[in-house]
C-alpha cells in the first residue's frame, strides 16, 4: 500500500489517474509513484489562499470535487464557487458560478462529449427550480437541459452516463417523495422516474454496468443498504446491509468498491437505527454484485467530534473514503482519506487483487 500525502484522486482514464494537490492538477501512470503537473487552478473568492491548507480547504470546499478530462486540452471540475474549466498548462480558466450553495456534487460526460451537472442547492423551502446544465463545447458555455419544477426535488445528488443505453441516470433528494432515481434520454427530452418514494430510494451516486445499476442508500437516520437495480425492469434488489450512509463507488476492472460515511443523523430527524459514526467502511463485490464483503475500515480523525454540536454540523464534511470517477484499467484501487486515520488528507493506493 502506497501513501501519497495531500493528493486527492479525481478521475481514472484507463491507465492515467488525474489528481489534485492544493492548486495543482497532477497526473500519474504508475500508481502514484511519480506525478506530472498538468495544470494550475486559480481558485475564486477571497478565501482562495487557503486552498493549500487541508483542513481549511475542507471547510471552505476549496478543492476539486468531481472532475472529467475534456479531450487533450482541458478539465472540467466542481469546486467552490461552481464549475471550473481549466486548460492544460494553465492556458485558460473559466468558472460557471453557482448562485446558491457551495458547488454541485454531480458531473458526467457522454460519449459524444456532452458534459452535464445538476443544481445542489439548500432549497429548504422547496421554492426553487432545480436545473440540469449541459455543455457541448468542453465547458466553455453552459445551458439548461432540463428543469425540475419547484417542489419536485430538493436538489440533485449524482448523475451517471450509461454508455450502453446512451442515457443518463440521475438521483435526487432528500425526503421520501424527492428521493428518486430518474432516467433521462441523452438530450433530456425525456426524463422519467424509475424508483421513488422512501428513505430506501435516497441515493447519492450510481454505478452503471451493461445490465445493472448498483447503488447504496444515503439516509443517515435509518439503516442503509446496497441495492442492485435491473435496468430493463427497474426491479430493485437489496443485497447488503452497510454501516451508514454512502456517497462513493469505484470500479477496478469488474470489481466494485463502495464506502460509507461517518455521518451523524439529521439534527431534527427521527432516528430508527444506530449508524457507525466513528469509522468509514469499504465494501467490495464482483459481478453480479450480490455477494458483498467488507475489506477495509478507517477511524475518523479527532476533530470530527464537533459534529455533535448543532452549530458546527456539516462544517468539516463527513469523514469518509472518497473514490475517483472514471474507468480504471490499472491494477490499483485508489482512495482518498477525508478526515480519516491513520493517513488523513492522503491518497492510499492498494493492489485491487489484495482487497
Amino acid at each position: 500500500m502506497r501513501v501519497c500525502r495531500g493528493v486527492r484522486p479525481l478521475f481514472v482514464d484507463g491507465k492515467n489517474l488525474y489528481c489534485s494537490k492544493g492548486s495543482k492538477l497532477l497526473a500519474t501512470t504508475d500508481g502514484g509513484a511519480t506525478f506530472d503537473e498538468v495544470a494550475r487552478i486559480q481558485f475564486q473568492g477571497k478565501f482562495s489562499g487557503f486552498a493549500g491548507i487541508p483542513l481549511a480547504a475542507r471547510v471552505l470546499r476549496m478543492h476539486p470535487y468531481r472532475l472529467v478530462p475534456v479531450g487533450d486540452s482541458s478539465f472540467v471540475f466542481q469546486a467552490k464557487p461552481g464549475t471550473y474549466t481549466v486548460g492544460v498548462n494553465s492556458q485558460s480558466q473559466r468558472v460557471f458560478p453557482v448562485t446558491s450553495g457551495s458547488r454541485p456534487t454531480s458531473l458526467a460526460k457522454a460519449a459524444d462529449g456532452l458534459i452535464v451537472f445538476g443544481d445542489y442547492i439548500p432549497n429548504v423551502d422547496r421554492k426553487s427550480p432545480v436545473r440540469i446544465m449541459g455543455s457541448d463545447d468542453s465547458g466553455v458555455n453552459w445551458k439548461e437541459l432540463y428543469t425540475f419544477a419547484p417542489g419536485v426535488v430538493r436538489h440533485i445528488h449524482g448523475i451517471s452516463y450509461d454508455k450502453w443505453l446512451n442515457c443518463f441516470w440521475i438521483c435526487t433528494g432528500d425526503y421520501p417523495d424527492e428521493s428518486v432515481l430518474w432516467k433521462a434520454s441523452h438530450d433530456f427530452s425525456s426524463v422519467a422516474a424509475v424508483i421513488k418514494g422512501s428513505a430506501m430510494t435516497r441515493f447519492y451516486s450510481i454505478a452503471v454496468t451493461e445490465k445493472l445499476l448498483i447503488m447504496s442508500t444515503d439516509s443517515p437516520s435509518v439503516q442503509n443498504y446496497i441495492y442492485v437495480v435491473d435496468k430493463e425492469t427497474g426491479t430493485a434488489k437489496r443485497v447488503a446491509e452497510i454501516q451508514n450512509s454512502s456517497f462513493y463507488h469505484a470500479f477496478c476492472g469488474d470489481r466494485l468498491f463502495i464506502s460509507t460515511n461517518c455521518e451523524f443523523p439529521d439534527l431534527h430527524a427521527e432516528v430508527t437505527c444506530h449508524n457507525d459514526v466513528v469509522c468509514s467502511h469499504v465494501w467490495a463485490a464482483d459481478p453480479p454484485y450480490e455477494n458483498w464483503r467488507e475489506v477495509l475500515n478507517f477511524r475518523s480523525a479527532f476533530e470530527y467530534g464537533v459534529y455533535r454540536k448543532p452549530f458546527t454540523y456539516g462544517v468539516f464534511q463527513y469523514p469518509r473514503v472518497f473514490f475517483p470517477d472514471g474507468e480504471n484499467a490499472t491494477e490499483y484501487c485508489f482512495m482518498y482519506m477525508l478526515g480519516l486515520k491513520p493517513h488523513p488528507d492522503s491518497m492510499l493506493v492498494y493492489n485491487a487483487a489484495d482487497l
